[in-house]
């Protein structure tokens, strides 16, 4: 493979050497919202633009790519080259239980909507997730826990690898992501060995009940929903409990249709913890919890569902009914894990155009 390749974004880079980058600035804008809420453009600085590589010209609207076996050899003090984390954006990277022919069969011809009426589409999903774990478990039933033993594992089942955007909060609240997800790259990692692998899903917004302290000491991720309630009120509905790598390392608040602010449907809008964390008793919390927000589409919901281990609701009376599912495969199990984004400054101006993957 050459230096240079032709993409559909662009170009992508495997080899910095004796390769000339050209920029030229630009003003840099963003969408953002007025005091009306309705979306316009605003010129929030300055950004470089790579317009040519070597001999080769790019348009306006081309990216540059550029692998990380080629940023090996730049210095990380070069000023002209300087790597920047990002702040704001991160990738959810999950291998979630692939959905079985019969089933993906059912959603391509709309025959899991048959019989169900005026049913809404999140409720249509949740018949389809049944579905799809009876076929891999032998069926759900009313049982609290649901487990395969081990001579049962469903050898055919397999993995499928999603990669979903994620914006993290700002505010006094905001805590940052644990170090055991800064310093990992997961896409790096096979199908089946992404690191965190209980994945607790609330069908709920965690607004009205006190999450049971057990699933905050046993899990690594807690997957909620937006909407009812603040952010801050959230995480101020889960437990205390003393950090170590069993319990839980990040919530995961999914950005449900009907929780979207009018006028931003299908956009990740950073979330404002506005006030320190927490606990349950009002006191602040010691360790704060790291928190993202994900699209929380029927698709982006339904990968979270079929990589957790436990799925959860709360009853009327507010006790938690849980449904535990044995997660190993032959090979692997389903996990989580997070990528961070970076992006690369030249003396201080941001390259806008030049992505590292």
């Amino acid at each position: 493979m050459g230096a240079l390749q032709k993409v559909m974004e662009g170009v992508m880079i495997n080899s910095l050497s004796n390769v000339r980058l050209s920029m030229v600035e630009q003003p840099k804008s963003l969408l953002l919202a007025d005091e009306a809420g309705v979306l316009v453009e605003a010129e929030v600085g300055k950004e470089f633009r790579v317009q040519g590589i070597a001999n080769w010209a790019l348009g306006r609207d081309e990216k540059v790519l550029i692998t990380g076996q080629a940023l090996e050899g730049v210095s990380p003090a070069d000023p002209h080259f300087t790597r920047v984390k990002d702040l704001e954006m991160c990738d959810i990277i999950i291998d979630a239980l692939a959905i079985p022919a019969e089933a993906q069969k059912s959603i391509n011809d709309g025959s899991h909507l048959d019989g169900l009426g005026n049913a809404t589409a999140e409720s249509a999903w949740g018949d389809l997730e049944n579905l799809i774990a009876g076929l891999f478990s032998g069926g759900l039933g009313d049982s609290v826990a649901i487990e395969r033993n081990k001579d049962q594992t469903t050898t055919d089942a397999t993995l499928t690898r999603h990669t979903i955007p994620a914006i993290l909060p700002t505010g006094v609240g905001a805590a940052p992501l644990p170090s055991s997800m800064d310093n990992l790259d997961p896409s790096t990692l096979a199908s089946g060995e992404l690191p965190f692998r209980k994945i607790f899903f609330l069908d709920d917004t965690l607004c009205d009940h006190t999450l049971p302290a057990t699933v905050a000491k046993n899990n690594n991720i807690l997957v909620i929903k937006r909407g009812d309630c603040s952010f801050n009120d959230k995480l101020g509905n889960i437990p205390s409990f003393a950090p170590d790598a069993t319990s839980l390392q990040l919530v995961v608040v999914l950005s449900v249709p009907e929780a979207e602010p009018e006028g931003h449907i299908g956009e990740l809008i950073r979330p404002l913890l506005d006030k320190v964390q927490l606990t349950p008793s009002g006191l602040e919390r010691r360790h704060p919890i790291a928190m993202v927000m994900v699209d929380g589409s029927t698709d982006s919901a339904g990968m979270f569902r079929r990589a957790a281990s436990s799925i959860a609701s709360f009853d009327a009376r507010g006790k938690l009914k849980q449904e535990s599912r044995s997660s190993e495969l032959e090979h692997g199990a389903p996990g989580l894990g997070v990528k961070r984004r970076y992006w690369y400054e030249s003396m201080g101006v941001p390259i806008g155009n030049l992505i590292v993957v």
